[in-house]
């Protein structure tokens, strides 16, 4: 809305002034240029909402890059001097929000998505300067991960060694080499960042579930759901 309104800015202005009863709406300068600075600030949060929200790539394991993106941005609009005080006040609010929530990404499955994912690794929280230490807390939990639930039996590790995987996505997670690795990978992308791509899921039940349709047997709803996002997946590829 406030993108629509800027882009519209000589028509409203030209609107107000042929109509007495609107000049009261009329924004000066300084109010648009505020819209301006707003509209930058809340398109950071619009990306990162969209990037964390998608379902058809892993997302979860762009939680602590999301929020460390959102952070940076935020302390780099505060060093900057032409924001109004509202503005600096509500920029403020926003980075405590956020630190509030960011010690929550510390859990094992945001940082196990995050170092299992082929995008990211180990070599984000490297690039990032996280500390050494933290780090090598990080390893420590994917190792002990590995050790408790995904370390193979001598059993395993034979029909491993006779039922190996092929196709597209066991070469991209290096199946092959790493089958336990793969296994961890493919528990921990699966999880979505956020609620949005379930949600969305269950708003379209509506599209199936109708005043006329309401009888069907659950399992079958959920095959039909399943299969719809499957087609609408693969059309989008």
């Amino acid at each position: 809305m406030i993108e629509r309104a800027l882009n519209l800015q000589q028509a409203l202005d030209d609107l107000v002034m042929t109509d007495k009863s609107l000049i009261k709406y009329s924004l000066t300068n300084n109010e648009w240029t505020k819209l301006e600075q707003i509209k930058k600030l809340l398109k950071c949060f619009k990306d990162a909402t969209l990037e964390i929200s998608a379902s058809s790539y892993p997302t979860l394991s762009y939680t602590i890059p999301i929020y460390n993106y959102l952070i940076d941005l935020i302390e780099k609009f505060l060093k900057e001097e032409s924001y109004s005080n509202d503005i600096i006040n509500a920029i403020d609010k926003a980075k405590l929000k956020l630190q509030k929530y960011y010690p929550t990404t510390n859990g094992l499955a945001y940082i196990t998505a995050a170092i299992i994912d082929p995008r990211l690794k180990l070599d984000y929280f490297k690039d990032q300067d996280f500390d050494e230490e933290t780090i090598e807390i990080y390893q420590q939990q994917i190792i002990n991960l590995w050790k408790t639930k995904y370390m193979p039996t001598q059993n395993q590790n034979n029909n491993q060694a006779t039922n190996k995987s092929s196709g597209l996505m066991a070469y991209m997670l290096h199946e092959t080499d790493y089958p336990n690795l793969a296994r961890i990978a493919r528990d921990f992308l699966a999880i979505p960042g956020t609620s949005v791509p379930v949600e969305r899921i269950f708003s379209n039940s509506a599209d199936l579930i109708s005043s006329k349709r309401h009888s069907l047997n659950p399992e079958t709803i959920k095959i039909c759901m399943c299969l719809k996002s499957w087609l609408k997946f693969t059309n989008e590829k």
